[in-house]
């Protein structure tokens, strides 16, 4: 299934872990059934992406402009990087997920 995050969808990252976890059906785990935003947190997202790592999603990311987004230059882009991180680390261990990055 392909499932997708426009960036224009979002006022700031903390949107996105409330998105995720709607679009992902974080219901269907008991153990992130009242879940509402993981703390914001990029570890609890990690951990949360391996509860669906046998899904086989296809995660389309639109218009972020990842190669624009430098850690340093401030908090919002270094904390959609580490979004970015935890979905690529899914993909490379579990080959049944793909990230991809559109730009339009």
């Amino acid at each position: 299934m392909e499932i997708f995050f426009d960036k224009k969808d979002y006022s700031s990252y903390k949107d996105f872990y409330k998105d995720v976890l709607q679009k992902l059906n974080s219901k269907r785990f008991s153990d992130w059934e009242d879940e509402k935003d993981l703390g914001y947190n990029g570890n609890l997202l990690g951990e949360f992406l391996w509860y669906c790592s046998e899904d086989s999603n296809t995660y389309v990311f639109l218009n972020f402009y990842k190669e624009k987004m430098k850690p340093e230059k401030n908090h919002e882009d270094y904390e959609w990087n580490i979004i970015f991180n935890y979905f690529n680390d899914l993909a490379k261990e579990h080959p049944n997920n793909k990230v991809v990055f559109i730009n339009k």
